[in-house]
């Protein structure tokens, strides 16, 4: 009686190379989309975030102009400029960058009842919200920017004297680290870090009270 003997098969080693480098190729493009997705969506977040923390600045500002009546009251020019609007003085250094973890003093409003009648005398005041010149500034600041932000450029201003009926606000917020921007540009992204910029120009008058 004769043995039927079945060939056995099986793969090569070429053929294992084979397969394995077109696994490695499919995860390494499966890996470099995921890694591009990524980029986008924190990308995406630090744009709108410097977006909308701009808005929110030019906003209150706006608002506080057109509530107030049109009380205007210029208190230091930049680098730490200050002003008063109605009750709320707002005090800002321009590229003072607030940290990561959201420690700083960038751009800060504090509550000052009657401040556009009677502001707070010299910069360094409006700046740290010392009372060196006498005049009480209350500890109780709010921070405008957000972390890892800077003001990189703003203004206020006035079409008239004492009590104008417009105003014009022009800002520019850049968010991410310093080393990531020439002045009031991006240079574009380092590892997994982006920057934006975010520049606004506003024009608002007082309603009637």
């Amino acid at each position: 009686m004769s043995k039927l003997h079945k060939k056995q098969s099986g793969f090569t080693l070429v053929e294992l190379i084979i397969s394995a480098g077109v696994f490695s190729t499919i995860l390494l493009v499966c890996t470099a989309g995921v890694i591009f997705v990524g980029r986008l969506f924190y990308k995406g977040i630090t744009s709108s975030s410097a977006q909308e923390v701009t808005r929110g600045i030019s906003d209150q500002i706006t608002n506080d102009f057109a509530l107030s009546g049109g009380y205007f009251v210029q208190v230091a020019p930049p680098p730490n400029g200050g002003f008063c609007i109605g009750s709320h003085l707002y005090s800002y250094r321009l590229n003072q960058i607030i940290s990561p973890a959201g420690v700083g003093h960038a751009f800060v409003v504090r509550d000052y009842p009657n401040c556009d009648t009677s502001p707070p005398a010299g910069p360094d005041n409006v700046a740290t919200g010392n009372s060196a010149a006498g005049v009480p500034v209350s500890t109780q600041w709010r921070e405008l920017l957000g972390p890892n932000m800077r003001l990189d450029a703003f203004s206020a201003t006035p079409d008239v004297t004492p009590q104008p009926q417009a105003l014009s606000v022009s800002l520019n917020v850049i968010s991410g680290d310093s080393s990531l921007t020439t002045g009031s540009r991006c240079n574009g992204v380092a590892g997994s870090q982006f920057c934006a910029t975010s520049q606004l120009n506003t024009y608002t008058v007082r309603r009637l009270r």
